[in-house]
């Protein structure tokens, strides 16, 4: 089923919530899917392999290309593989790649201002600092709004 658009899915998309579309998929795909999908168009989630396995919209250090596409197309982007930048240990240190890599999210997608709806609100955004145990710089962000 890699690659599939919506519509063979539809059985499924119509008693859930979300569905996932895979990674290997064609630039048409998230239009036509959007379409199908009609007025729930952002619950499909179109995968973009982060390690660029073979698809139309390679990704890794230009995986602003699949967002475009994504975006463009009005549906939703699943993002799968991240663990590319941990895996490959991308120059020059883990944090500058990680931020770069976002950087190219952002590029696309603009900064969303989704805030908590509820006070207090936590969120601790660790990452596997573990992998770069000889970066001083790695320290867990937590964030808490009162």
């Amino acid at each position: 089923m890699a690659g599939m658009t919506v519509l063979p899915l539809m059985p499924f998309f119509d008693i859930c919530n979300g569905i996932f579309v895979n990674y290997s998929w064609k630039k048409y795909y998230p239009k036509s899917s959007a379409d199908v999908a009609s007025d729930r168009n952002f619950d499909v989630y179109m995968g973009i392999d982060v390690f660029g396995r073979p698809t139309e919209t390679l990704s890794q250090s230009s995986t602003n290309v699949a967002h475009d596409v994504i975006k463009k197309d009005e549906v939703s982007a699943a993002i799968f593989a991240r663990g590319w930048l941990y895996e490959t240990k991308q120059p020059p240190d883990f944090q500058t790649a990680q931020n770069r890599w976002w950087g190219l999210v952002e590029k696309s997608w603009g900064v969303v201002q989704n805030y908590p709806k509820m006070l207090p609100f936590y969120s601790n955004f660790d990452q596997p600092f573990d992998e770069y145990p000889e970066d001083p710089t790695t320290q867990p962000i937590q964030v808490v709004v009162e």
